[in-house]
């Protein structure tokens, strides 16, 4: 199967970072422009841009005590759990539900089909009906 790449599907970001619905989030080229003011005029003109390509590259997910996978994105290092990403571009949530429940019960398996949307309800009882107590 052909591997599916999105924009990340949070505005402020979507133009940094993909995610695919194999589970896996990159950062795309891109050429990041730099202003420079010289003199004490202080005035910013076109012989004052430095453009500073950057390449684009898979991240390496942070595996937390939990199970999760989480990754710190953007200038401001924000923290976002991958599965919540994955499951925001590729998974249908028209309830509107909150939760997400990895189907097989394993949290690095961020693949688009192995997440659902669900309430925290549902979570639970899928949880226990596959005999893990422990959520």
């Amino acid at each position: 199967m052909v591997e599916r790449w999105e924009p990340l599907p949070i505005r402020r970001l979507a133009r940094i970072y993909e995610v695919s619905d194999h589970g896996r989030i990159k950062s795309v080229d891109r050429v990041l422009r730099r202003y420079r003011i010289h003199g004490n005029d202080g005035k910013i003109g076109p012989e004052r841009v430095h453009a500073m390509r950057i390449k684009g590259r898979l991240l390496k997910p942070y595996l937390m005590k939990i199970g999760y996978l989480r990754v710190t994105l953007g200038p401001e290092e924000e923290q976002f759990y991958l599965h919540k990403l994955i499951a925001m571009a590729f998974v249908a949530n028209p309830r509107r539900l909150c939760e997400i429940n990895h189907k097989d019960l394993d949290k690095t398996n961020n693949h688009w089909v192995n997440l659902e949307w669900v309430t925290h309800a549902e979570n639970m009882a899928h949880w226990r009906k596959l005999g893990n107590r422990e959520a």
